[in-house]
C-alpha cells in the first residue's frame, strides 16, 4: 500500500470567520477556539493482491509541540476498504490552537497501518510522514 500526501493547506481561522464559503465547510472547527485549520490531501493506493482496510480518521497530526487527533474531521470517503489496484483520494482536517500559519514549516502525520478485510494486522508499523516545505 502507498500513502501519499498530495497537498497541504493552512488556513487562518480569521479568514474562515469572514468568508461564508469557508464558514460553511469549517463551522465546527471555528467554534472550538482554533487559530489555524490544517488540511492534508492524501491518496491511498492498494498495490497488494488483496483488499485492505485503512482508517484515516484515527490519524494524528503533530505541528511544533501541538499534537491533535484527526478523528473528528477526516473525510469519510478516504478511509475504509481499498481494493487491489485501486486508489482513493480525500482529505484530513485538523485544528491548531497555538500555531499560526506563518509559524508552520513542517507537519508530521502518523497513521496506523492498513489491515486485512478481516481487520487482521498486516504489519506492526505505522505510517509516519514528515511533510516539510
Amino acid at each position: 500500500m502507498t500513502l501519499c500526501v498530495t497537498g497541504v493547506e493552512l488556513i487562518p481561522v480569521s479568514v474562515v470567520e469572514h468568508d461564508r464559503r469557508f464558514l460553511i465547510l469549517y463551522d465546527d472547527l471555528v467554534d472550538d477556539k482554533f487559530i489555524t485549520l490544517g488540511h492534508l490531501y492524501l491518496t491511498i493506493e492498494n498495490n497488494t493482491p488483496e483488499p485492505i482496510v485503512i482508517f484515516t480518521s484515527t490519524g494524528t497530526a503533530i505541528v511544533g509541540h501541538e499534537q491533535v487527533d484527526t478523528e473528528l474531521w477526516s473525510n469519510a470517503s478516504l478511509g475504509g476498504t481499498v481494493y487491489p489496484g485501486a486508489s482513493k483520494s480525500g482529505d484530513v482536517l485538523f485544528g491548531l490552537r497555538e500555531s499560526r500559519t506563518d509559524q508552520i514549516t513542517k507537519i508530521r502525520y502518523v497513521l496506523d497501518a492498513a489491515r486485512s478485510e478481516d481487520y487482521d494486522s498486516l504489519t506492526d508499523e505505522q505510517y509516519d510522514l514528515d511533510i516539510t516545505w
